[in-house]
């Protein structure tokens, strides 16, 4: 089943700004790109490009992760074979929400796919875990090299903590990714049951950690940001223009907001259009 939103964009960036293309996950773990960049909806066509649970054949053993928010999909560029080339990174995060205190031995993940719909026309990327870099402990970018080949498809990032499941939509703003997770045996403090709801944030490109001074991230496991943890669920992150600058902010249920609002810098209009009363 598919019960989450689907993520529809304009991912050819003209001018007309019509959505042509939607992705979207299911209980199973696949992901699903669906081209409606045809007048015609009979010449819409879809299938899946990656398979993000364990291989598993029905009915014999079952799938064993659950995609329940929307992909964000990010326009990226990475070396191969020496050259540059340009992608769409396709990020979605697994994690059964409906039953937040399981812990069995899944372990959820954040997954950043390698798009390349000009070569993928037949929707023949069926990315596979195998096709994957686990880039869960490595520490810097310039470790990162595995994904620089044509042959990789992509990353995933392992939680840490058991049953510790995805939450919520990720986003991507000035190239940090973030999304939020609840982790059920962890806890906020001593005086509290167990139970922590968790931000990342990540390098959009590589997964690698951010800048544990400037972000102000966890000593423990510098993807967390330290001190902003919920008992509860922490929602996606909302991007607000006030006056010239860009913040995203990140809000708990309890309406404690993350500390500084992520400055993103200085942002200007460039372009307008009036539109015609009829």
């Amino acid at each position: 089943s598919i019960p989450s939103d689907v993520t529809a964009v304009n991912a050819d960036l003209d001018a007309q700004n019509l959505l042509d293309r939607v992705y979207v996950g299911d209980t199973a773990g696949n992901l699903y790109r669906f081209d409606i960049d045809d007048a015609l909806a009979a010449n819409w066509t879809g299938g899946k490009i990656a398979q993000l649970s364990d291989a598993y054949t029905l009915p014999d053993t079952a799938p064993n992760r659950k995609i329940l928010f929307p992909p964000t999909l990010v326009k990226q560029r990475g070396m191969e074979a020496g050259a540059l080339v340009a992608f769409d990174a396709v990020y979605v995060g697994s994690g059964d929400r409906e039953h937040p205190l399981k812990t069995d031995g899944t372990a959820d993940r954040m997954f950043m796919i390698k798009d390349k719909v000009g070569v993928d026309k037949s929707y023949t990327l069926n990315a596979t875990l195998s096709d994957l870099v686990d880039i869960t402990h490595l520490a810097t970018a310039e470790a990162y090299t595995p994904l620089n080949t044509a042959s990789t498809k992509g990353w995933y990032y392992s939680l840490p903590g058991a049953g510790e499941k995805v939450v919520s939509m990720p986003t991507v703003l000035n190239n940090v990714l973030r999304f939020s997770t609840y982790a059920p045996l962890e806890n906020i403090n001593s005086c509290v049951p167990s139970g922590r709801g968790q931000l990342y944030g990540m390098d959009a490109y590589s997964g690698t950690p951010l800048d544990g001074v400037k972000y102000k991230m966890l000593a423990t496991n510098p993807h967390i940001f330290a001190g902003f943890f919920s008992q509860g669920y922490i929602g996606h992150a909302v991007p607000i223009v006030f006056g010239d600058k860009l913040y995203v902010l990140q809000v708990t249920e309890s309406g404690q907001i993350l500390p500084g609002a992520a400055e993103m810098g200085t942002i200007a209009k460039v372009y307008w259009y009036r539109e015609a009363e009829r």
